[in-house]
């Protein structure tokens, strides 16, 4: 059965359940132990021998903190079985992740078609940083199948772009895209926004990255990333010589991986909520006729069809939505309503228990150049919406319905 058919029968939520690996306390405590040893011994020296000539077999998996330790292991597998890769490694930030795998894809000299709706931090470090280390960057103006495929060449080594865009929420179609891109040219997709509700190994990705900082860890109490790749890339990535894990120093720390690792047990649950709760907003929103509400859960989105064909149903359309407020006056003054009602925080990240709101386009995409905001339909009205769950959810959908009537 091809890889991309596998999507109906994999169930990311069973999987976590499943592949990752129960390790008990050291005196059979139920959470596993926290290894915050910045070196480890080998038995004989002949096996740290081996290892550094890049032998990682099972005689010595572990050698240095700044390479690999135990807790990067456990949390790296459950992140591995929910996206269904063969290995994930866990670093210290999202863009930790973004920018230790596009440096490692291109080794000093590469041709990279981006999506220009991303995160604001991936867009500068593509425009500015990337093409000093070697990368050539050509960017479309959205996640639309057909932009992609008439930017890439021969040349293009790989494709980056998010299931949901950040902020606009356009919806990639992974699905076609793999289908159509030539043998050569490798994909990296950004999940942030979208853990459980899509599994883009399964639809084509060869790299799947996440900030685990947002919806994995939940609490915005830590910043951590993700690595999602084969085990050969993971080989790549931490060779002693030329490997960038290695090499650059970005994994997550033991006891930060140890944490993470206790809060993506409610992941599952989590999710179902924000999404529950941002699709009930939306429809509520969208009602009101007033100002356009960007969700692809509503029919009325253009990527309505794509979402529905490659997410997983249980998680719905995520916990994120967009208002487009048309004017920056309006979305100050409507974010500032919310916050007023305790309804709404206005603060960058995404992913808490309580609604996180921010002005896109003055904050987490204000380094996206005026010119490019515009051609990606980012207008200084959009207000960015990061659903959560406390409180009751017909009193929250009544706050932003109510405070949107008085803009």
């Amino acid at each position: 059965m091809d890889k991309i058919d596998k999507l109906a029968k994999f169930n990311p939520e069973q999987a976590m359940f499943e592949g990752s690996r129960k390790v008990f306390g050291e005196f059979g405590g139920v959470n596993s132990c926290i290894h915050p040893s910045s070196t480890f011994t080998t038995m004989d020296p002949e096996i740290m021998s081996q290892m550094f000539s890049g032998d990682l077999s099972d005689d010595g998996c572990y050698l240095y903190g700044r390479h690999f330790h135990p807790n990067a292991l456990n949390l790296g597998m459950q992140m591995a079985a929910m996206e269904n890769t063969e290995i994930a490694y866990p670093v210290a930030s999202g863009m930790a992740a973004i920018t230790t795998l596009i440096r490692q894809v291109i080794k000093g000299g590469g041709d990279i078609v981006a999506s220009s709706n991303v995160y604001g931090g991936t867009y500068a470090y593509l425009r500015n940083l990337a093409p000093l280390e070697g990368g050539r960057v050509t960017f479309v103006n959205s996640n639309d199948t057909q932009d992609i495929l008439d930017t890439v060449s021969f040349m293009t080594n790989l494709v980056i772009f998010e299931m949901h865009s950040n902020p606009a929420l356009n919806v990639a179609n992974l699905k076609e895209l793999k289908q159509e891109l030539p043998d050569h040219v490798k994909i990296m997709v950004d999940n942030t926004f979208t853990p459980l509700m899509y599994t883009p190994a399964n639809l084509g990705a060869d790299y799947v990255v996440h900030s685990g900082t947002k919806f994995i860890n939940g609490m915005s109490d830590g910043t951590s990333g993700f690595i999602c790749c084969s085990h050969d890339m993971l080989q790549d990535l931490m060779d002693l010589n030329s490997g960038q894990l290695m090499l650059s120093g970005p994994v997550l720390d033991a006891r930060s991986c140890w944490q993470v690792q206790q809060y993506m047990q409610t992941l599952p649950i989590r999710m179902r909520e924000h999404s529950l709760r941002a699709h009930e907003i939306s429809d509520a929103l969208a009602s009101t006729n007033k100002f356009k509400i960007i969700y692809p859960g509503l029919e009325t989105h253009p990527g309505h069809e794509d979402a529905k064909l490659q997410a997983h149903a249980d998680f719905r359309y995520g916990g994120i939505l967009a208002i487009d407020l048309e004017t920056y006056d309006n979305a100050r003054r409507y974010v500032k309503l919310m916050q007023d009602s305790k309804w709404g925080l206005n603060a960058v990240s995404l992913g808490y228990y309580h609604t996180l709101m921010s002005i896109s386009g003055s904050s987490t995409s204000s380094e996206i150049e005026p010119d490019v905001q515009e051609a990606s339909q980012l207008s200084p009205g959009l207000v960015r919406v990061s659903v959560g769950f406390l409180g009751d959810i017909d009193q929250q959908v009544d706050a932003f319905y109510e405070n949107l009537l008085k803009i």
